[in-house]
């Protein structure tokens, strides 16, 4: 295994591997380390040294831009002790035992094996830009180019392979992992919708086309050829459904504009935007699978979910809701990050995280309402500040008072990265409808989903 590895998809930097096996940076995004980047994946690792000047160097006056195209193997050896660069006439050498993440991908994608998907981690170096490197950028976009349509050829073979096989799920997950990687492409979008129909999810492959419209709307595009007769097909399944739907799958047709509008409000809070939704109907018309679908699909995004469902016994009992709320979120990675002082708040608000908090707490302490919403906020804050947060909050309309006031004040100071999405029954009285209006309720008489701020 090499000492040393690349990074170029998603990010640039060169890292090192150390005894225990673990990787540690030791270049950051800089020059040098785009230097190596070309050499390495350049033929024979070689290029002329004015062609890397013009790459990198081309805002400089010639002979200052040739010093420092001279200072990058000095940077090396000072740095790290490198002895990587070497000059063979009018060219540049790369001598390194060197592993590069573009042509580990390369290799995986050109045999169509399963984990070329997973070996391609983010686009090839997006966002990288340097003064001079109008040219260097110019070549980066080839690669990317290159890259993706590979990595779509390949999650195309893995799909069909999979399916036939007999692995219906393997073929969805590649299908929606490429997706992810690729939000822009039209080809992703149109493997995915194809990959829900191929198992037979007729009502994802619907959701996603939603999606899906509403963003080529957005960006003023139009499908493509292929997606355009992928779609079609999707509509003629739709209008062909005979009345012998399964009962899994009734329960859930219908439900496909809301189901998109929560995965429109979820992007949008993870591009930093903190979101809250209101979903709101009559009894048995499947909010409480919207929720649940909506779960499971945002894990597959590998964001953070905590769900809780409001039951009739907590109108009788102050904060009984909240304090559910609490333990649901106590339960993810980070929660322990809080303050002192808020996690014993926390403690008094729901004893049996004491397993997850070792601050002390007061047995006779008594924290006002506004106390209580703060240690909560400060909760999924904590939980949020590495990944997406996703709080569903189900049934709202039995929620006690109390907890409905706190989780208004929640809806209205949401920390960044954050979807807050509540369910209730259209209020039937003043005080309720008041409880739960302030939390963005959509009208009373149908479903709907109402978006807050």
């Amino acid at each position: 295994m090499p000492r040393y590895f690349l990074r170029t998809l998603g990010s640039l930097g060169l890292s090192e591997s150390r005894a225990d096996g673990e990787l540690a940076a030791v270049l950051g995004a800089g020059k040098p380390t785009a230097l190596l980047a070309y050499l390495a994946l350049a033929p024979n690792r070689s290029a002329l040294r004015d062609e890397c000047i013009d790459l990198l160097w081309s805002n400089m006056e010639p002979e200052r831009a040739r010093l420092s195209l001279r200072q990058a193997p000095w940077h090396l050896r000072s740095t790290l002790g490198l002895e990587w660069l070497e000059s063979e006439g009018r060219r540049l050498v790369l001598r390194a035992d060197l592993a590069v993440d573009l042509l580990d991908f390369i290799a995986a994608a050109e045999s169509e094996r399963p984990e070329a998907i997973s070996l391609f981690t983010g686009r090839f170096m997006e966002a990288v830009s340097f003064p001079g490197g109008v040219a260097f950028e110019q070549w980066a976009d080839l690669q990317r180019t290159r890259a993706e349509a590979l990595l779509l050829h390949a999650a195309e073979a893995v799909i069909q392979h999979a399916l036939h096989e007999g692995r219906p799920s393997d073929a969805l997950a590649a299908a929606r992992r490429a997706r992810d990687l690729l939000p822009r492409h039209q080809s992703a979008w149109r493997l995915l919708i194809e990959g829900c129909l191929a198992v037979g999810d007729r009502s994802m492959a619907l959701v996603e086309a939603e999606v899906l419209n509403r963003w080529l709307e957005d960006e003023e595009e139009d499908p493509d050829v292929l997606l355009g007769a992928t779609l079609r097909r999707l509509q003629r399944a739709r209008d062909d459904a005979s009345a012998s739907r399964n009962e899994h799958e009734a329960e859930f047709v219908g439900r496909e504009k809301e189901f998109a509008g929560l995965l429109r409000a979820f992007h949008a809070s993870a591009g930093g935007k903190p979101r809250h939704v209101h979903v709101s109907g009559g009894a048995g018309i499947g909010k409480t699978r919207l929720l649940g679908e909506f779960g499971d699909r945002i894990r597959a995004l590998r964001a953070r979910v905590a769900m809780v469902q409001a039951v009739p016994s907590d109108r009788g009992l102050p904060f009984s809701l909240l304090s559910r709320v609490a333990q649901s979120l106590g339960a993810l990675p980070g929660a322990a990050s809080v303050a002192p002082e808020s996690a014993a708040v926390l403690v008094r608000l729901a004893p049996s995280l004491s397993a997850s908090f070792s601050a002390p707490t007061r047995v006779h302490a008594l924290d006002g309402a506004l106390v209580r919403t703060e240690a909560v906020r400060e909760l999924i804050e904590a939980v949020a500040a590495e990944r997406h947060l996703v709080l569903l909050v189900d049934d709202l309309h039995w929620g006690d008072r109390e907890s409905l006031d706190a989780l208004a004040r929640l809806a209205d100071r949401l920390p960044a990265s954050v979807l807050f999405v509540t369910t209730a029954r259209p209020p039937r009285d003043t005080g309720a409808r008041a409880a739960v209006g302030r939390t963005g309720a959509g009208a009373a008489g149908g479903a709907g989903v109402r978006g807050g701020r």
